[in-house]
């Protein structure tokens, strides 16, 4: 996050105009809800609602929709707005 914010040039906690809140971490996911994967957070989809998850897979593979059950361990699920 120290990148982020030093290329942003803020603090850690003033927010940009116009940037999404993060609220806390959430149970169920609802759609549009980002849910992070992995020990170390090494993925990220959105949350498209029926168990699916709009995904980008790798370079060079179409961007689609993956069951959330096989994706592996969810680190967090996390709502904006």
């Amino acid at each position: 996050m120290g990148v982020l914010h030093r290329r942003r040039q803020t603090a850690p906690d003033q927010p940009a105009t116009g940037e999404g809140r993060q609220r806390d971490p959430v149970q169920r996911p609802r759609p549009g809800d980002i849910i992070i994967f992995g020990r170390d957070a090494g993925h990220v989809g959105i949350y498209a609602g029926g168990g699916r998850l709009f995904n980008a897979y790798t370079t060079g593979k179409p961007i689609g929709f993956t069951k959330v059950k096989d994706m592996g361990p969810i680190k967090t699920i996390r709502r904006f707005g």
